[in-house]
This record gives C-alpha cells, structure tokens and sequence, in this order.
C-alpha cells in the first residue's frame, strides 16, 4: 500500500490546510472543527501571510543570502578521527564519508555557506501552523535522512535547534525587509477595505525598507484562494 502523503493524511484527520509557496500551512485539529467564522478570518489571514514569509525565509537562506546576523562558517579545524558521515547521507549527496572536517564535508556536498541545507530534508518540512486564536507559528514537521551513522533519520525540528544551539543561529527569524514588507502589505490590506467605500483603489507601493518582492506576494495572497480557503471561503 502506498505511503500517504502529509496532505493526504490531512485531509483524513479533517484538518484544514493549503500549500502557499510550496509551504504547508494548516490549522491544529481544534481549530479545524471549530466553526466559529471569526476564527477562521482572523487565523487564516495570519496563516497565509506567515506562510509567504516562511517561503521568502527559505529562499533568501538556500539562496546564499544567509541568516539574520550573517553567515556562520562550518568549522574547518581537523577532527580526530576525520569528520564521518552515514552510508545513506553519503551516497545520497555522492560523496565519500570520510572527510577531514565539518567544512571540508559541507564543501564537498556543494553546499551554500549559511544555508543549512545540505540534503533539503529539513527545509521540505517547513510548515506554518495555527498558535491558538490570533498568531501562527513557523517551524518543521517529520524526519530527514541523519548523518549519523546508526541513526537512519532524525525529526527536522532536532535539526533546525542543533544548529541554533552549535551556530547561533534561529534559521527561521524573519529579516528586517520581511518584517517591513508584512507591516506594509498589511497597511495596503487596510487601505483596500477602505477604499471599497470610497470606490478608488490603492496605489500597491513598498517603502525602501521592505523587500518589495515579498509586499506584492503578500497582497496578493490575501486576496487569492488560498487565504478564501483557510478564512472559510471554501472546505475541503
């Protein structure tokens, strides 16, 4: 029988969900059977927006741009007994297991300094997800292939926290721009409910502190299908 995929196993549990970006989002299994419409408003809109900006922060650190504070270097001082990887990590990246250190390995996978994305397992469980009434919470679902020997795969979210805890680094924290952008697409939101009194749109404009990529994307979703989806314009 055939695995199931995470949106399939969604849509059996009855929880509400959409993919934005390639980024699942999805509301907790309460608040999927809560039908309260304002709940749904309020929450979904959140979602969807935390959703674009989950996917902006996947690609500006698999892109090269790196985290908030800069890039880390992997360490490159030598290892005792060389720095070893598992035999399905190293056949999977099609590199030896053995390497000198950290940086030698990570160079040899061809991986972007400050990515932290040396399979992509971790970064394909990015989700967003529903935190209670009024706010959505970033982070990572299932498992990825582990480089330890002995340990087959390792839960995304151990991983996303090891590095946090050897690099200093929170992979998820959202750059000043993509703050910006949010506060922006949010005033332009605003402006449109207003407008629909006044009959005359706004003119869709970011300052020069927001990335202005991520402000269109964001006003766009909020008025696309996946944000009808998850404020009740429609169930699955």
């Amino acid at each position: 029988m055939a695995r199931l995929t995470d949106t399939q196993r969604l849509t059996r549990g009855g929880i509400i969900h959409v993919e934005i970006d390639g980024v699942l989002a999805r509301f907790t299994k309460k608040q999927s059977r809560d039908d309260a419409s304002a709940l749904r408003a309020n929450l979904g809109r959140w979602l969807a927006l935390s959703t674009v900006v989950a996917s902006s922060i996947r690609a500006r650190m698999k892109d090269g741009s790196g985290p908030v504070g800069g890039l880390r270097p992997y360490a490159d001082a030598r290892r005792r007994g060389g720095y070893v990887v598992s035999q399905p990590y190293a056949s999977q990246l099609g590199i030896k297991r053995w390497h000198v250190s950290s940086a030698a390995m990570h160079s040899a996978a061809g991986v972007r300094p400050g990515s932290y994305s040396v399979t992509g397992g971790m970064w394909r469980g990015l989700e967003v997800v529903g935190s209670g009434r009024h706010a959505a919470a970033m982070g990572f679902r299932g498992s990825s292939l582990s480089s330890r020997k002995g340990k087959r795969n390792v839960r995304n979210q151990i991983k996303a926290s090891a590095i946090l805890r050897v690099h200093d680094v929170q992979v998820l924290e959202p750059a000043p721009r993509e703050i910006a952008a949010v506060s922006e697409a949010l005033d332009h939101v605003w402006l449109l409910a207003l407008s629909s009194m006044t009959g005359r749109p706004p003119h869709i404009s970011a300052g020069p502190g927001a990335d202005r990529s991520l402000f269109r994307r964001l006003v766009s979703t909020l008025s696309g299908p996946g944000v009808d989806h998850l404020t009740g314009g429609g169930r699955r």
